[in-house]
């Protein structure tokens, strides 16, 4: 009965994980290495579900088996749960202090060699660590100071620590969530406003996507100042040539900027905020609100 349990289970949570996973993830963006350490990250987070009625149930049989007298089978499912306890902590262990934080610096490093890159992740984790190590150093010095704590009892100290630490961000978690998830479904029971809400967030991604626009549009311009000016023989030049392969130049982003413009839709007689209008006229005004930004745009080169 457990062995069928723990396989329905663990397919059940693969299966969700994967789901998840396909879900929020960047199909096209995302390196095949960051989604296989979050699919094992996620794996091993829900499987704590899955061993928890494992490990009552085995318990319960433990129980019975006292009272009967048995004591082998008793053992053989104490190593196998032992095993999976051990396996789950210590691979959460493992991935939640080395190697997701050695691996999240080394993505978002910007240097261009394998080597640097590590190095760049190894530095930063380092300071880190060296900086909470300095912390519990300088919290068990002082309870050895004022004798609230010895040299035997500094393991406890750790657990205790650990603890905290873990206690603390559930709490943080849970408690944002048992405010933030209730006030969204408080929002969301609203009907007639939900039209409203969604103009109001498509005006703030459109400014925001304008303004990202400029940024990459400087980004472009300086990037490609830079590719003209620097000589062919120079040392970093392979660098600036893996930049500006990195970089699309000004005329595939004027000519993307205008066909988002021109798909958007042309000129709409519907408010953008009217919460009646259909979805025709809601393409046509989030068009119209584009196309003012990218004009706002053009204007403003022209004027430079």
């Amino acid at each position: 009965m457990r062995v069928t349990f723990a396989f329905v289970a663990s397919a059940l949570v693969v299966s969700l994980v994967l789901r998840t996973l396909n879900y929020f993830s960047d199909k096209r963006n995302n390196p095949v290495s960051v989604k296989a350490q979050v699919f094992l990250s996620w794996t091993l987070s829900v499987s704590i579900l899955t061993l928890v009625p494992l490990d009552v149930g085995y318990s319960l049989s433990q129980m019975g088996n006292d009272e009967n007298g048995g004591a082998h089978e008793r053992t053989d499912d104490g190593n196998v749960m032992t095993y999976m306890w051990g396996v789950t902590y210590w691979s959460t262990f493992l991935l939640t202090w080395v190697i997701l934080p050695l691996h999240q610096i080394y993505e978002d490093s910007g240097d261009f060699t394998f080597a640097s890159r590590c190095s760049t992740a190894l530095r930063e984790n380092v300071v880190f660590y060296l900086v909470l190590v300095g912390i519990l150093a300088i919290g068990a010095t002082g309870l050895l100071f004022f004798g609230s704590l010895d040299a035997s009892s500094l393991s406890a100290y750790g657990i205790v620590v650990a603890n905290a630490w873990g206690i603390s961000t559930g709490i943080l978690l849970v408690g944002y969530g048992l405010v933030e998830v209730p006030r969204a479904l408080y929002k969301r029971s609203f009907l007639d406003d939900r039209p409203t809400r969604a103009y109001k967030r498509v005006a703030h991604v459109s400014r925001s996507l304008q303004e990202a626009h400029e940024d990459l549009k400087k980004v472009c311009k300086a990037v490609a100042t830079t590719a003209r000016v620097m000589p062919r023989r120079h040392e970093l030049r392979w660098a600036m040539d893996i930049i500006e392969s990195e970089v699309p130049d000004a005329e595939t982003l004027r000519m993307d900027n205008n066909n988002n413009n021109n798909n958007g839709g042309g000129p709409s007689s519907s408010s953008p905020m009217h919460a009646t209008g259909t979805s025709s006229s809601r393409r046509g005004s989030y068009g119209e609100m584009n196309a003012m930004g990218v004009m706002m745009d053009d204007d403003d080169d022209d004027a430079m």
